[in-house]
């Protein structure tokens, strides 16, 4: 990557990856409606059909693989990469599901996708990230405390890892709160089936802050990052108000009408959730968002996250009677 300073709004081309989601889609549209090229990775040809409705050139192949996706960023001759793909594990430990498979896919992936772009020698890289990668603490913290150790948590390790090797490359790291939005296939979804279940479950300690953000808010902060350079820069992409997993988990349960399971006896713990999921419940990080108002120019819509709860349900609620 070079130091020099891209001219805002200046056309571009653009990789990105995870652009087949709603977050995505809502990237490329605006990037190409402002002029900008746009490839972007499909995992499928339904994900390709979408990426073409919604102005991208799609290309395949694994994103695990350095090789292939250095071709692919070298065909579209891109200066630019976005890193979305991570998002789609970066959902809050609520319900059940293995995250130690998911973080080893993860670690894997991120490593092929920002080595690739290295030796593509692409001017600016856009990497999404994870707002609990800082060290845990009593106070809100900015983007100069220090990180978490990553220990023997795989997601941690390639998570600190990528961040390191953008940064290093003049790139930009995007810090995002867990996501929750009203997608059919969201966590949220999941979480509702687990409540009405009524099975014990790890709820996490009620002092244990976590970042939050509606998915909404977060293709304004990609696109601020992307269409003007914050070479070496990490942003936090929060909401303004931090809530516990427990405090998130009750709060929803009591909105929908249904009682929060009891806590599961720790003995039993290991046995029905992973390491990553412990150890994602074990964090306790409240994120400021202050540098991203005050340099990228993004406002989360939703700012606190029990109003936007309320959002959510309505329009769920809505959706059925529909």
């Amino acid at each position: 990557m070079t130091d020099q300073e891209q001219p805002e709004n200046s056309p571009r081309s653009v990789y990105i990856t995870g652009g087949a989601t709603t977050t995505g889609l809502t990237i490329i549209g605006q990037l190409v409606a402002d002029g900008h090229t746009v490839t972007a990775h499909a995992l499928t040809s339904k994900e390709a059909n979408t990426l073409r409705g919604a102005g991208a050139l799609p290309v395949y192949g694994d994103r695990d693989d350095m090789a292939v996706t250095h071709g692919n960023i070298k065909m579209a001759e891109a200066d630019t990469v976005v890193h979305l793909a991570p998002m789609r594990i970066n959902t809050a430990p609520l319900a059940r599901g293995g995250r130690d498979a998911q973080a080893a896919e993860y670690a894997k992936e991120v490593a092929a996708v920002v080595e690739a772009a290295k030796q593509a020698e692409v001017q600016y890289f856009v990497l999404t990230s994870f707002a609990f990668l800082y060290a845990d603490s009593a106070e809100a913290v900015d983007e100069t405390a220090p990180s978490r150790s990553a220990g023997d948590v795989t997601l941690f390790a390639g998570a600190l890892a990528a961040e390191k090797a953008v940064l290093e490359m003049g790139g930009c790291v995007l810090r995002v709160g867990y996501l929750y939005s009203d997608d059919e296939d969201d966590a949220m979804h999941k979480l509702m089936t687990q409540l009405r279940r009524g099975l014990p479950m790890l709820h996490g300690a009620p002092g244990n802050k976590a970042n939050w953000l509606r998915e909404e808010d977060m293709a304004p902060a990609v696109l601020a990052a992307t269409t003007t350079e914050h070479a070496g820069k990490t942003f936090n992409i929060v909401s303004d108000s931090a809530m516990s997993e427990y405090d998130f988990t009750s709060s929803f349960a009591e909105q929908v009408g249904l009682n929060l399971p009891r806590p599961l006896p720790g003995f039993l713990a290991n046995n029905a959730y992973d390491g990553t999921y412990i150890a994602l419940l074990k964090t306790n990080v409240s994120a400021k968002n202050d540098l991203a108002k005050a340099e990228l120019g993004w406002e989360p819509q939703y700012p606190d996250v029990t109003a936007s709860m309320d959002d959510l349900l309505l329009t769920w609620r809505a959706s059925q009677m529909a």
